[in-house]
């Protein structure tokens, strides 16, 4: 059976290292990102990324910007992110499938991965926490998300 692979992005390096010490003991590969010019290379390296993790508030590109690039080079790949700020999750979309407030129980991350990857079958995400993604809705929403900032 194929281990699914994980992206984690974090400018914390102890973050990063939890992450692949954690995540790795519960049978994932996780591949580590100090910030999303570095996941977006990796992203574009290895074809294997199954879902990405992503902090938010990163220097240089912060994880919304992070997950709008990766969505446009894979609408379907499913992104957490995770944030200690109290950010409205309606913001986030529909360039982010879930979040997880830093510091919540690493179960909640893993019942994240799992709804959003299909593993456990018909347990679905709460709807407060999860956004439906289809290919012409990222289009729309990608080309709005760049038409703005020029």
């Amino acid at each position: 059976m194929k281990h699914l692979t994980l992206l984690c992005v974090d400018d914390d390096p102890r973050i990063r290292d939890l992450y692949e010490a954690l995540l790795g003991s519960h049978g994932y590969e996780v591949l580590v990102a100090s910030s999303g010019c570095q996941a977006l290379k990796l992203f574009h390296s290895n074809q294997d990324i199954d879902a990405v993790i992503s902090d938010y508030e990163m220097p240089g590109m912060n994880g919304v910007e992070l997950a709008a690039k990766l969505k446009l080079c894979n609408p379907t790949i499913p992104v957490i992110m995770i944030s200690g700020y109290d950010l409205p999750f309606g913001e986030m979309t529909p360039f982010v499938d879930a979040a997880v407030a830093k510091g919540a129980p690493l179960e909640k991350i893993l019942d994240c991965i799992e709804a959003l990857l299909g593993i456990r079958a018909g347990e679905p995400i709460p709807s407060a926490n999860y956004a439906s993604l289809g290919s012409t809705l990222i289009g729309l929403a990608t080309a709005g998300f760049f038409l703005m900032r020029l």
